[in-house]
């Protein structure tokens, strides 16, 4: 009753040990080249990077949220510089470029800048006169808003 079962039992690991090999040098010899990326931009503007504003250049706003987290808001005519000066880090706070003050929710037209840390992050500054808009992906609100002026 089991030697049937045997015999095609290793008639197929035979079959499967000349086809597998066979079928991986196939896969090998026939597969594309990786595909890799082209030229890469050397500018860091190309690259999104902002020069960092030298310590005590442009005009400075301390803005305080409802929860008493302070941030500085530094700006010259090119860069915005925001950093969280005081209170407990958020790790889901994103800096917006808004033409128009903000009221409880985003409006439509607003420019993602980047993420807000401790730490001071430059951002280009768009031309026109706006709000920096900070606002808690977590807690899907405005945190805080400082309006800076036309360049």
């Amino acid at each position: 009753m089991n030697a049937p079962l045997r015999k095609r039992h290793r008639v197929f690991v035979v079959a499967l040990a000349v086809a597998l090999p066979a079928a991986f040098a196939a896969a090998i010899v026939g597969r594309q080249e990786a595909p890799t990326a082209g030229e890469l931009p050397t500018d860091p503007r190309a690259l999104g990077a902002v020069e960092a504003l030298a310590a005590g250049a442009g005009s400075l706003q301390i803005v305080e949220s409802e929860e008493r987290t302070r941030f500085s808001v530094r700006h010259d005519v090119d860069r915005v510089a925001i950093a969280q000066t005081l209170g407990a880090p958020r790790p889901d706070l994103l800096a917006y470029w808004s033409p128009t003050r903000a009221l409880d929710e985003l409006p439509a037209d607003v420019v993602l800048l980047g993420t807000v840390s401790p730490l001071e992050r430059t951002f280009a500054r768009p031309r026109e006169r706006g709000w920096v808009v900070l606002f808690s992906l977590a807690h899907g609100e405005i945190v805080a808003q400082a309006e800076l002026g036309a360049r």
